[in-house]
């Protein structure tokens, strides 16, 4: 075709394409696909509400709470297949390019409680880690936590890896700095009160104090090593169940069993071993951004997450079964002992007790379970746990060891085994 024709011919397909209907020639609307999920409503009716452990251990072992029809696909997915940003999620990791510095500082924004003494608020209120919430010298709020007496470095360091690995992986985090403290830091504030188990508040003494520290891990010079996690803006309204919806909340109109990011947690849940992914071990705060009064869900207490228990060497059922199965049970009970459960036989190495039980010979991404059900988790497809792999082999070696040197753990052989293990667990949930 000579030149003059083929102009020609260009322009009247031009022509012929403006003039085509929209849905022939737009492979997207301007709304599609959804890059951040909308919350239009007013959530500043919200009330406070309390996640009983009890309670929400035993709706999760004796029933099936949520929707649980098979093979129902993610709800809140835009038509690309991703999750959009929320207030439940943003994409960091797998959206944009984050070097190894970006993911070992995480969450953080400071250098962490200001220099001074501490006033003591009252003693730790949830978790069973000992600490406190105090005032640093500045007036700013924090919630501190010790490892427990006996396991130094155990709590502290897996929260410090954990809380970067969440925030990368794309959930809501507070700010977890680890500070080192001495008794002479902390006086007792004018309004600190305690509540002992008789139920009446009183105002706090300095044995108080004492009974607190007795369950932490002293070191050698008289100081404890500690996480100081800074207090969230917003007004704290209790957690967020992995079913159901929050009524009071305008804005929260997909079942939590059907978000991908809460099914998908449980790819991230194998690969660190946290056991104790349920709803206790979350915070939802009342929040105000740009005049909009919103709902934001944060994931928090990573005590019990990798090889730490919080207060002790993650057990060896840990990951592996539920706190209460039947069929193992009645097994080991007919052939009077000569069954026993195969995780009872995993092999952890002789490491420092900083690490605790976590190994990545025998685990198993498939099998991997919590510490009882969680509704999410169990109506998870493959397209959730391919989304949350994909975001899993984002986390290259150097990223790796970079959050755990963040730990600061004392022992050398600590941080090389856990990031070892971190790595082959991470390779193996991309085989899988």
């Amino acid at each position: 075709m000579r030149r003059p024709f083929r102009i020609i011919a260009l322009a009247l397909f031009a022509a012929a394409l403006a003039a085509a209907p929209s849905g022939a020639t737009r492979r997207f609307f301007d709304d599609d696909p959804i890059a951040r999920e909308p919350e239009t409503q007013d959530a500043a009716g919200v009330a406070e509400w309390e996640i009983d452990l009890t309670i929400d251990l035993a709706t999760n072992l004796f029933g099936r709470p949520g929707d649980g029809t098979p093979g129902v696909r993610a709800r809140n997915i835009n038509t690309i297949d991703e999750v959009p940003d929320s207030s439940w999620f943003t994409n960091r990791i797998l959206a944009r390019p984050v070097t190894a510095d970006d993911i070992a500082r995480g969450p953080l924004t400071g250098n962490g409680p200001a220099p001074g003494k501490w006033s003591i608020v009252s003693p730790k209120q949830s978790g069973f880690a000992p600490g406190f919430t105090v005032l640093d010298s500045r007036g700013d709020r924090w919630f501190v936590s010790f490892d427990a007496a006996g396991y130094p470095e155990a709590a502290t360091g897996a929260i410090a890896v954990a809380n970067k690995i969440f925030w990368a992986l794309g959930y809501w985090q507070v700010e977890n700095y680890l500070v080192s403290i001495k008794t002479d830091d902390l006086f007792i504030g004018d309004k600190a009160t305690f509540t002992p188990a008789s139920g009446r508040k009183r105002r706090m003494r300095p044995d108080d104090i004492k009974a607190v520290l007795r369950r932490a891990h002293r070191s050698a010079d008289g100081s404890y090593r500690a996480i100081a996690a800074r207090a969230v803006p917003g007004r704290p309204v209790g957690g967020f169940r992995y079913y159901g919806t929050r009524p009071d909340d305008p804005n929260d109109i997909v079942p939590h069993e059907h978000r991908r990011e809460l099914r998908g947690a449980r790819v991230f849940g194998a690969w660190l071993n946290h056991d104790d992914s349920r709803g206790v071990n979350s915070l939802d705060f009342l929040t105000t951004e740009g005049g909009r009064n919103f709902v934001k869900h944060y994931m928090f207490d990573f005590g019990s997450i990798m090889g730490s228990g919080t207060t002790f060497a993650q057990r060896h059922r840990a990951g592996n079964e539920y706190i209460l199965e039947w069929k193992p049970g009645w097994l080991t009970l007919a052939t009077l002992g000569i069954y026993t459960r195969p995780w009872l036989h995993y092999n952890y190495p002789d490491v420092p007790a900083s690490v605790g039980r976590f190994e990545g010979d025998s685990f198993d991404p498939e099998t991997w379970k919590p510490e009882y059900p969680n509704p999410a988790f169990r109506n998870m497809r493959a397209d959730d746990a391919f989304w949350a792999a994909r975001i899993v082999s984002r986390f290259g070696d150097d990223a790796i060891r970079a959050i755990v040197a963040k730990a600061r753990y004392s022992d050398p052989q600590a941080s090389d085994y856990i990031a070892a293990t971190l790595i082959k667990r991470r390779d193996k949930v991309m085989q899988t």
